[in-house]
C-alpha cells in the first residue's frame, strides 16, 4: 500500500504544478495591469496626486459672510423712534403753519396742535429712554465717527458737488462719510433749535421771536430731510445703506466701494488683510 500512497503523493505534485504557474502567469497579469499608469501625465514615481486647491482665507470668509453688521439695535431704535416722531412734528406744524390758507376750522385746528405736542413730548422722551435702556455704550461708539473730522472729510465736502456733473473719484470715507456728519449734526442743532423755541411758543402762544425761530429752523430742516429720503429711497447707489438701518447689516462689497476705510479697519479687526 506504500507505493501506491507514493504513487498518489506523486501525481497530486505534478497535478498541481500546471496550476501553479497558471497562478503565477494570472497573479503576474493582474500585477502588469495595475502598474500600468492612465493616459495623461505621468506622475513622478513615489508621488500621490495634488489635493485641490483651498479657497484663501479672506474669500472662504468672503463668501460665507456676505453682510457686515452696520448698525446696532440702539442705534436703529433711536433713528426710527427720532425720525417717525419728527416726521408727524413737521407734518403737524406745516398744516398749523398754513391752517389759514387751508381754511382749517379752529377745533381740528386745536386737535392738531395736541398732536403737535405730543409728538414733541415722544420726541424728547422715547428716544432718550431707547439709548438708557439699549446699549449706551455702544450707541456713542457707533456714533462717535461724527465729532472725529479729518483732512479726507473736508477734501470729500469740497469734491462732492463735481460729483453730480462728473465722475471723480472721491476720498475714501469712514464708516460715515462726510455728507453723512453734516446731515447729522445739522439735523441735531435745529432739533435743539425747535425744541427750545417750542418750548418758548408753548409757554408763550403767539411769542413772535420764538415763532420766528421755529417757522425758520423747520424751513432749515426740509432740504434736509428731503435729501436723505431721496438718498435713501431713490439713488441706487446710496439705496442699500437704507437696509442697514433696516435689518443692521448691509453688503460687503457695497461697504467697500462707498466707506472703504471702515471696512478696511473692520477687516483689519477681524484678522484679515486689508482690502486693496
Amino acid at each position: 500500500m506504500l507505493p501506491s500512497c507514493r504513487l498518489a503523493d506523486g501525481a497530486l505534485v505534478k497535478a498541481s504544478a500546471p496550476a501553479d504557474r497558471a497562478g503565477d502567469r494570472s497573479a503576474a497579469g493582474e500585477r502588469s495591469s495595475v502598474a500600468a499608469p492612465p493616459a495623461g501625465p505621468a506622475l513622478a514615481s513615489g508621488s500621490a496626486p495634488a489635493p485641490p486647491a483651498l479657497a484663501s482665507a479672506p474669500a472662504a470668509r468672503a463668501s460665507a459672510d456676505e453682510t457686515v453688521e452696520r448698525f446696532g439695535k440702539t442705534v436703529r431704535w433711536f433713528h426710527w423712534t427720532f425720525a417717525l416722531a419728527f416726521v408727524f412734528l413737521a407734518a403737524t406744524g406745516g398744516l398749523l403753519a398754513l391752517r389759514t390758507p387751508l381754511g382749517l376750522a379752529p377745533a381740528l385746528a386745536r386737535r392738531i396742535l395736541t398732536a403737535h405736542e405730543a409728538a414733541a413730548v415722544w420726541l424728547a422722551v422715547v428716544p432718550a429712554v431707547v439709548v438708557l435702556s439699549g446699549n449706551t455704550r455702544e450707541f456713542f461708539h457707533e456714533l462717535s465717527p461724527l465729532v472725529r473730522w479729518s483732512l479726507d472729510d473736508l477734501r470729500w465736502l469740497a469734491l462732492q458737488p463735481f460729483a453730480f456733473v462728473k465722475t471723480i473719484t472721491l476720498p475714501p470715507a469712514g464708516k460715515l462719510n462726510a455728507g453723512q456728519k453734516v446731515n447729522a449734526l445739522a439735523m441735531s442743532g435745529l432739533t435743539v433749535a425747535l425744541a427750545a423755541s417750542g418750548t418758548v411758543l408753548y409757554l408763550r402762544p403767539g411769542a413772535l421771536a420764538p415763532l420766528a425761530v421755529h417757522v425758520f429752523c423747520f424751513l432749515a430742516w426740509l432740504p434736509l430731510f428731503a435729501g436723505h429720503l431721496g438718498l435713501a429711497l431713490v439713488v441706487p447707489s446710496t439705496r442699500p445703506a437704507l437696509r442697514g438701518m433696516l435689518t443692521g447689516r448691509v453688503s460687503r462689497e457695497w461697504a467697500r466701494h462707498h466707506h472703504p476705510r471702515w471696512i478696511e479697519d473692520l477687516e483689519a479687526r477681524e484678522g484679515a488683510p486689508p482690502s486693496r
